[in-house]
């Protein structure tokens, strides 16, 4: 009678299997409401995260996966249709100088006045006490002050406070830190636009090269990728360049309609961005194609994410008084930088007072070299950054400068 009962109490029990299989289609519930609820909602904070992740994959050349596997085709559609609508807008921007006259700022810094008005991001007073404190780097004068402080040790701000980790007086140049959320970079800027240039690969229709092969070759202050360039599934040689490639007036390129922007320098050292025109080419002593544009005519043009999402960028620009911008951020590595929108290389530049700017290639291509030396941290499997066909750099200064 007693075993009845035992087993009458057992046979009411749910078996461990039934429970098992309870929980997992409860899981698989849960699952699939949050999926259609992240797919689907338009909670503003959800959709912007929707919108940028899409973005960030789409716009790689071997993650599109990521994106494609997981979301419907229609509302990919629509989050890219937003990135040509954009790109529409921008076919009819061009740059005007309004006769404005730059500074090729390469004047012998005689005193003290002149060099604050040539590096006027520097925080004045807390330079000045810099200096008292660290009088040998004026022992050849105001004209040959080169400081490099790559750890910071110095703790040196501009007057917006961001770090500066090279200011060379000897070659015009101050290079500052940048950051923001989940993200860190460096920009250069170049007080001579004169010394700005562009340089093909030799080997270019067949490979690119690296960085680090432009700097060292033409002993560049500065050197940064800059064309975009074929690369089928990711593995492009960089020697074919994609859109136009302008040196001395001449276009060793494969021009692009009016969808990339045409951006270059003439003699006058005025950054330059306009509509690509076979006509034009003769004028520019060198130019691409790329975008999209940052900011034109002091104008930041670019709002979020511009249908590109999140990546390690680079970009140029010129301020009004002639300076050059050249900016990196680093991206796609975890704990250290994760990349950063369009809008934000625009924040960053319009800050020193940009008023022509476009973004060039960035993902694993963008890095930057100082004086031959890898400055910021690239994404690239060498960690180098890509081969690539061109690269936009400052050479130095001559010996009779």
């Amino acid at each position: 009678m007693q075993e009845e009962s035992v087993t009458k109490k057992n046979s009411d029990k749910p078996s461990k299997g039934l429970i098992a299989t309870l929980i997992a289609l409860c899981v698989v519930l849960f699952l699939t409401i949050s999926y259609l609820f992240l797919i689907y909602t338009e909670t503003p904070f959800i959709a912007k995260w929707r919108r940028i992740y899409i973005e960030t994959a789409m716009s790689t050349k071997t993650h599109q996966w990521l994106a494609e596997w997981f979301i419907p085709e229609s509302i990919i559609d629509e989050v890219m249709q937003e990135k040509w609508d954009e790109i529409e807008k921008q076919k009819e921007l061009q740059s005007d100088w309004e006769d404005k006259e730059i500074d090729d700022g390469d004047e012998k810094l005689e005193n003290e006045t002149e060099f604050y008005n040539t590096f006027y991001e520097v925080n004045n007073d807390e330079f000045k006490i810099f200096l008292k404190k660290h009088s040998e780097f004026l022992k050849d004068g105001y004209d040959n002050i080169v400081i490099e402080d790559f750890d910071k040790n110095y703790d040196l701000k501009t007057i917006y406070g961001d770090p500066i980790v090279v200011l060379n007086a000897k070659e015009r140049v101050i290079i500052i830190e940048v950051s923001g959320s989940g993200y860190v970079g460096k920009m250069a800027i170049a007080k001579d636009p004169s010394r700005v240039s562009l340089a093909k690969s030799e080997m270019l229709g067949s490979y690119g090269q690296e960085v680090e092969t432009f700097a060292k070759k033409y002993n560049a202050v500065i050197a940064i990728n800059g064309s975009m360039f074929a690369d089928a599934a990711g593995h492009g040689t960089g020697g074919i360049v994609k859109g136009c490639l302008v040196i001395d007036g001449k276009d060793y390129g494969d021009p692009k309609g009016d969808d990339w922007r045409f951006m270059g320098m003439k003699e006058d050292n005025k950054l330059v961005i306009t509509t690509y025109k076979q006509s034009l080419v003769s004028e520019f002593r060198w130019a691409i194609q790329c975008y999209p544009a940052l900011i034109v005519n002091g104008e930041s043009i670019v709002d979020g994410t511009f249908g590109l999402g999140i990546h390690p960028r680079a970009a140029v620009g010129q301020n009004e008084r002639g300076d050059f911008f050249f900016l990196v951020i680093d991206g796609r590595q975890v704990g250290y930088s994760l990349g950063t929108t369009v809008s934000e290389c625009a924040y960053h530049m319009s800050k020193y007072g940009a008023y022509q700017a476009i973004n060039i290639d960035g993902g694993s291509s963008a890095v930057m070299y100082y004086m031959g030396e890898q400055i910021t941290s690239s994404s690239s499997a060498t960690g180098r950054g890509r081969y690539i066909p061109d690269s936009i750099m400052l050479l130095p200064r001559g010996e009779n400068d």
